[in-house]
């Protein structure tokens, strides 16, 4: 009986452990994707300000 009880609470806590990964899944790759894009678009900043300020300095 005890066996069994803890088989189930283990099963139990394996499903809401899967549950919770499925619903934060997500939310988690669009964050990521959204952390890129902004750190992509930075580094593009950042290039495009130093090549703007290389071209001044020439100038």
């Amino acid at each position: 009986m005890l066996k069994a009880e803890k088989r189930q609470l283990f099963l139990t806590d394996h499903c809401l452990s899967l549950q919770i990964a499925v619903n934060l899944s997500p939310t988690l790759i669009f964050g990521s994707v959204f952390v890129l894009t902004f750190l992509q678009r930075l580094r593009n900043n950042i290039l495009a300000g130093t090549l703007n300020n290389l071209k001044n300095a020439r100038l």
